[in-house]
This record gives structure tokens, sequence and C-alpha cells, in this order.
């Protein structure tokens, strides 16, 4: 660790010393007479990052995490052959009630243009979908859902991919896109405070061969009024569930089981838009997820869904507010029944793992209504940021809140404070993992 903390500080000191322009200038190189431009840029940032908040079943505060990062972001070109990127990020601190050290290669990929057909190979974050932090169609990219961080892109985890983009015409564009082997998002199940006897065993993961690997085709229109497209998706799905994957029952009755997240391979049909009328603008996604073959009616897997968000946002001066209406159909949706008094007993940890699956995957009711607002406030010529995101889900009667300020110290150092809050009755997700999120936090970030 001490090497890490000596190449990262040789490497980031002298860009916050001498700033951003020392890496934007382009270099010549001559190769047998002739010339071949190389471009490249440096940037990143330093940030430290507390979160502090109320301790799991008692009265007093604890600091849930702490940390100290330094990023480092590489873009290079070279006209002849292509571009690459990458991103380099060390996290040293406490979480969790555990130390971390953390070297991460976020992103590193490489750029291929041929004419009005562009490739990329190599560890990347797709973003898909139109709609303000509930995306239906996004799909290809798993998040790290316990990650602690005021910035939502965090969350994003970068996985080995070829993508291919292909221009038609200035106004239709087609993707491609093949995921060669499976990386699921990271869930908080190993934060929950599970009985005694439980362990959590090693992830259920497909093989590495190409029939298990993720298929994604998207077309899309960007036109002067209307944007929109259509996608495909064929592969195990990122938001993995809990399975059971040893069950030992003991000469006294009592029982030791391992559970571990196993994922399901599924087939996802998606539509985006985006548009304005008068003054507002109007964005929208939905999506249909079938489950495939034998995943089909698991306790570890959702049932088959429409999943659909509607957005209208507006500006006034330096306000700004996005609402939305979330929907969810779940198709041959039942209740969960118990198993009958004569049933083995791995059949009763079987439902209780449907049930916690059930709220995972949003799925405890057959129809599911929610609406999220975010208002925005900018301040002394942008100096000075406030912003609120809420939800409210309607069916559950839970809901979730995140407030945050930031204020620009200088031009490259940030000052942010807000917080997380999640409610809601029992038998819901929020209240299952509220004691683990709620808290507040502050973060001093410095980008180059």
């Amino acid at each position: 660790m001490k090497v890490y903390s000596i190449l990262a500080f040789t490497v980031l000191f002298p860009s916050v010393v001498f700033g951003q322009g020392l890496f934007e200038s382009a270099s010549s190189i001559t190769n047998d007479g002739e010339s071949k431009n190389f471009n490249y840029k440096l940037s990143g940032y330093v940030r430290g990052t507390s979160y502090f908040g109320k301790v799991y079943n008692a009265d007093n505060y604890e600091v849930k995490s702490a940390y100290g990062e330094a990023a480092l972001i590489i873009k290079a070109a070279k006209s002849s052959l292509g571009s690459f990127n990458a991103e380099i990020r060390f996290r040293s601190g406490f979480e969790y009630g555990k130390s971390i050290n953390e070297f991460e290669l976020r992103e590193a990929f490489i750029t291929r243009s041929l004419g009005k057909l562009d490739l990329k190979f190599g560890k990347q974050i797709v973003v898909w979908g139109k709609a303000d932090g509930f995306n239906p169609t996004n799909n290809i990219t798993p998040k790290n859902g316990v990650v602690r961080s005021p910035n939502p892109d965090d969350l994003n985890i970068g996985n080995i991919l070829l993508r291919a983009n292909y221009q038609i015409n200035k106004t239709l564009e087609l993707e491609g896109i093949y995921v060669p082997v499976y990386r699921s998002s990271i869930m908080s199940y190993d934060l929950l405070p599970w009985p005694e006897g439980s362990y959590l065993g090693s992830p259920v993961l497909p093989e590495p061969t190409i029939e298990n690997g993720s298929f994604a085709l998207k077309f899309k229109y960007n036109g002067a009024k209307a944007d929109f497209s259509l996608s495909a998706l064929e592969g195990y799905d990122i938001l993995p569930g809990m399975y059971l994957t040893d069950f030992v029952l003991n000469p006294d009755y009592s029982t030791e089981t391992t559970i571990a997240s196993r994922s399901y391979r599924d087939r996802i049909i998606g539509f985006d838009f985006s548009t304005s009328m008068y003054s507002f603008g109007i964005r929208g996604e939905a999506a249909y997820k079938y489950i495939l073959g034998e995943d089909q009616n698991q306790y570890y897997s959702p049932l088959s869904e429409f999943y659909y968000v509607l957005g209208i946002d507006r500006s006034f001066g330096d306000f700004s507010c996005i609402v939305q209406y979330i929907g969810k159909y779940i198709q041959d949706y039942m209740e969960l029944s118990p198993p009958v008094e004569t049933g083995q007993p791995q059949e009763y940890v079987e439902y209780e793992l449907a049930k916690v699956n059930r709220l995972y995957f949003q799925q405890s009711r057959e129809v599911l209504h929610s609406v999220s607002v975010r208002p925005a406030l900018n301040l002394f010529y942008d100096k000075l940021t406030i912003d609120c995101f809420g939800l409210y889900n309607i069916s559950t009667e839970e809901f979730m809140i995140r407030p945050q300020l930031s204020y620009n110290i200088a031009d490259a150092m940030k000052l942010s404070v807000g917080g997380e809050y999640f409610k809601g009755n029992p038998e819901t997700l929020y209240k299952l993992i509220s004691p683990i999120f709620n808290s507040v936090f502050v973060e001093l970030k410095m980008s180059f």
C-alpha cells in the first residue's frame, strides 16, 4: 500500500501544483519522416469524504465512512490509429466497520474509427436511458449498491465489452454491444443482519462461454425536435437475487445455511424518448423484462415485468425542477405463500429469501406507483448549488430523500454537504436498509 501511495502522490502532486494547462498541450512525433499527431490530456481529482449516522439498534452515532480518494483520468489520441481512455482510482480509509485500501482501474478502453463506424473495446461504463435516476433501459452497466459517494455516477461499475456505433446518417445511429464476461451489481446483502447460523458464500456465476455473454442492440434517432431509441438486450441480468447454496440440519434441529448471489437470464425490450413542448422538457422510458428458460418462476429471480417512467422538467432562471411518475406492472403476479407444515426445513429458508428478493426486485405488489421530484437552485453565479432528490412509493408508502448543498470555494475546489434518509413500513425495502444508509455527509474535493 505504501508503494501505491507514493506512486499516486508522485503522479498527482505536479498536476495540482501546475494546474490544468500543463496537460492540454499536444506533441508531435516523427516516424520515418512522417508527422503523426499525438494529443493527450490528464485530469482527475483528490477528495476527502465522511459519512455519519446512527448505530444499528442503538441511540448513539458513529462514523459510517471516512476515506480519501485520488483519481487520474487519461485521454489520448493518435490521429492515424485511434484513441484511448483510462481512469485509475485509489481509495483508503474506513467503511462499514472495516479498513479499506482499494486500487481500481475503473475504465480502460480503446476507440478506433473506421469512417461511419466507431469501435470501442475494453473496460467501459455504458449508461442508457433519458429519465432521471430510474432507467428501465439501463441494463448494461452493473451498479455498486453499497458505495458511499455524493456523486451518483460513482455507483457505475466498469465491465469488459465490445461496443460498435454506426452512423447511418445525420439523425440515425445503430449501436451494438457484446459483453463476453458477466459481472453483477454489488448488493447490500452482506450488510443485512442475518440470523445466527447464516453465512455468505461465493456468488453463483455463469460460465465464461460465448453463449453466456450478453448481447444488446440499440437504434437511435436524434432529430431537431425529438430524440428516441429502441433497444433489445439478452443475457444474464446485472441485478442478482439471493440463493441458498448449502443447507445443513444439525441433530439438535439447528440449521446452518450458506447464501450467495445468483443471476438469471432474461430478455429486455426497451424504448426511450425526449422532446420539448412550450417551455417544458418531456422525457420517458419503458421496458419489458422477460425471464428466460429454467430461471423462470424461481425464488432467486424476479417475475417478468413492465417498467415505465414519464418525466417533465422546467427551468425558471436559476431554479429548475424535474417531476417523474415511475410505475411497474408485474406479469403473472402471485402472493408468496409459506410452505405447508409438512414441508422440508430448507423450503422455509427459500421462502424467506424469496420475500427479501421481492423487495430488492421491487415486486412486492402486482402494480406499483411512485413519484420522484428533484428541485435545484443555483445562486451567486453558480458558486452555490442546492439540490434535493425525493421519492415516494405510493403503493408501499415508503420514501427517501437526498438533499445536497455544494459550494465552489474556487474554480477547482468544491465543498459538499448533504444526507440520505430512507423510511418505510415493516416488510418494505427502505425499512430494511434504512439503518445501514441513513446518514449525513461532508466532502471536500479538488479537481485538476
